[in-house]
């Protein structure tokens, strides 16, 4: 006696003929890849995720920001702002990022309350949402930094003031804060900006903020491993930054500075070029255009 044929359900025909249609689907975009869109291979209705992505992994972006300082690390899909920039440039900064596919960042780092670095922030954070918000143990009165700590507020992030030897992991990415000690205090405000360096696959990088040369010197008598692939230059290539004996004992192999053309500091300075050459290394400058490191994925 032959077995009784089971009829399928109703449930096991529509996984049928949905199987059926992506079967299909899969096949004309495979033999017609612009049947869908231009660049789009995925079947009717797939999301895309073109231009959402985010930035190329292992890389560096010392954005364009004008006379100021704004650096986006990203790594494993995580990614770190250090600095935003001043205030002129923030609607520029900020369609940068979206063009970038930035959804949130994993921390922002505002190095120290100066309007050029932090004058962006604001429009920054009410943007892009992040998981942490560190800036260094030093106020300002200006309007900017009131209304970037209205923002951080808003968001109900804590502010946490790093000391040196503290770590931020992110992606396959470790950034340690260098700079400054609690306990330090200057008649500058260059110098309480937070110093890190970052370690990132092979790649090593020092952020110096607007720190100068005290700070110089302070990092070699603690005897930091400041060996560096790349340093994001101090003060904007200012020649109270970058001395000569901080340079030796970094001996990176390129130096970013992040400065505007022609701007009315005269940054970078000519004694701070003038050791660049003599010692061989290497200088890209952000008034050409937003640095990617390494390689050019802008």
């Amino acid at each position: 006696m032959s077995a009784k044929r089971r009829k399928p359900t109703k449930r096991q025909r529509q996984l049928l003929q949905g199987l059926i249609v992506l079967v299909i689907a899969l096949a004309l975009s495979y033999f017609f890849p612009d049947l869908y869109g231009p660049g789009n291979t995925g079947a009717p209705g797939a999301q895309s995720t073109s231009g959402t992505a985010g930035p190329a992994d292992g890389q560096l972006y010392f954005i364009d920001v004008g006379q100021g300082d704004a650096s986006l690390i990203a790594s494993g899909g995580e990614y770190v702002l250090i600095d935003g920039g001043p205030g002129s440039a923030e609607g520029e900064l900020v369609a940068y990022l979206e063009s970038l596919g930035i959804e949130r960042f994993r921390a922002v780092i505002a190095t120290h309350p100066h309007e050029d670095h932090i004058g962006g922030l604001d429009k920054v954070l009410a943007r892009f949402p992040a998981d942490a918000f560190y800036m260094p143990d030093k106020d300002a009165t200006t309007a900017c930094f009131e209304r970037m700590l209205d923002e951080v507020e808003a968001q109900g992030l804590e502010i946490t003031i790093p000391e040196p030897g503290e770590t931020l992991r992110f992606g396959d990415a470790v950034l340690e804060f260098l700079s400054p000690a609690p306990e330090n205090r200057y008649d500058n405000t260059n110098d309480y900006s937070i110093v890190t360096k970052l370690t990132m696959g092979g790649m090593k990088v020092l952020y110096m903020g607007d720190a100068e040369t005290p700070v110089e010197r302070e990092l070699l008598d603690a005897n930091y491993d400041l060996d560096c692939d790349i340093i994001k230059l101090g003060h904007h290539g200012s020649s109270t930054s970058s001395s000569k004996e901080f340079l030796e004992a970094a001996s990176p192999e390129t130096a970013v500075i992040s400065c505007a053309k022609d701007n009315d500091y005269g940054h970078p300075h000519r004694e701070t070029l003038q050791t660049l050459r003599e010692m061989d290394i290497p200088a890209l400058y952000t008034y050409e255009g937003t640095v990617v490191l390494p390689g050019d994925a802008a």
